[in-house]
């Protein structure tokens, strides 16, 4: 995992028992050096469940965009959406979990200290601003937001010779196969879901607090063409899911 916020990461070794070192402001890097210099690191963030919203963000046809490219110019159609997309992402606090190709994903934890929703409110804003992005990018990138929220497990990985933080849960799932839903195959140039667990005896529990994310949400994504929700269906590996989408 690669740690972009110092306040975000502060915040949780807070929460944790832990005392914030600066020397951790800055990327915590994927190598098993690096992460064996960083003990209280590991002993922290080491396989807590945290509250938090997840997402995933990729291009669309990003395959048949690059097809007879050759790899360094793969490498540079991708670092511009990449590097714009992650520092964006970065300023709202999201901590970047990791990148395959051109996918990102991302999460922002909920401080539960807070009176207030900051991190709905900045899930919002960065939605706006991917919205800006989208509109104005020189090399006309199309791409796909998929998010959902819940408790999800961050662990720390390690090999012979390999260290690597990781996030797993039922919202990263369904923030991921929200990627297949049919109002997400064409962005043009953004379109993106919020969807919730509908695995529960109490659906309309869930339509609520789906109501409740995305009203915060949209006064800072009003600038999409549409939002409509609360849709609900079922998804290969999830069940079923409620969502709202803005495209």
């Amino acid at each position: 995992m690669i740690i972009s916020s110092k306040n975000t990461l502060e915040y949780i070794l807070h929460r944790n028992g832990e005392k914030f070192s600066s020397k951790y402001d800055r990327i915590i890097g994927k190598n098993i050096e690096g992460n064996r210099n960083a003990p209280g690191f590991i002993k922290t963030f080491g396989n807590s469940n945290i509250k938090a919203f997840t997402g995933f963000i990729d291009l669309h046809n990003y395959t048949k965009q690059t097809f007879g490219y050759k790899s360094n110019e793969m490498a540079v159609y991708l670092n511009g959406f990449l590097r714009n997309v992650i520092n964006i992402l970065s300023n709202f606090g999201a901590m970047i979990d990791k990148m395959i190709g051109d996918e990102i994903m991302f999460i922002i934890p909920e401080i539960e200290e807070n009176k207030s929703p900051i991190e709905i409110l900045r899930l919002g804003q960065l939605l706006g601003t991917l919205y800006d992005y989208a509109n104005k990018n020189e090399n006309g990138y199309k791409f796909r937001v998929g998010l959902s929220y819940g408790l999800i497990n961050v662990f720390h990985l390690e090999g012979d010779n390999y260290s690597e933080w990781s996030s797993v849960g039922e919202s990263v799932n369904i923030a991921k196969r929200l990627h297949s839903l049919p109002v997400m195959k064409n962005p043009d140039p953004i379109c993106g879901a919020f969807g919730l667990s509908g695995n529960i005896d109490d659906q309309k529990l869930t339509e609520q607090k789906l109501k409740y994310y995305l009203e915060f949400i949209a006064g800072y994504a009003s600038k999409y063409k549409t939002s409509d929700y609360p849709h609900k269906s079922v998804l290969n590996g999830i069940g079923t899911v409620i969502y709202g989408t803005f495209c």
